[in-house]
């Protein structure tokens, strides 16, 4: 452990502790809460969540992303479009084109 000890409050957010870890050149760091310590942060606890908030934040902006028309040729069945759509990766055109209907 660093002399004076390095620690974090509980009210922090884990980019606080890093942030203090990186400055103090830390690898584990601890928690307080009324001057106990209350537990330990780890710069594996901080990857940890950093890899998983990727995954999440990844999901979060493929279901939120607005579809965008474009033109091009249509993955499934090679026609020209103006007004193609995203779908599972593959540029579509609208199901109309492939005899089917519409959504409701």
């Amino acid at each position: 452990m660093s002399t004076p000890l390095i620690t974090v409050g509980l009210d922090k957010t884990i980019e606080d502790a890093a942030n203090i870890m990186m400055k103090n050149k830390v690898r584990r760091i601890p928690v307080v809460e009324n001057s106990r310590v209350v537990g330990v942060v780890t710069v594996r606890d901080i990857l940890a969540v950093s890899n998983e908030m990727n995954g999440i934040m990844s999901n979060l902006i493929e279901i939120n992303r607005l579809d965008e028309i474009v033109d091009g040729i249509c993955d499934e069945c090679g026609c020209m479009s103006d007004n193609l759509v995203s779908v599972d990766g593959n540029m579509l055109c609208p199901p109309a084109c492939h005899g089917e209907d519409e959504p409701l």
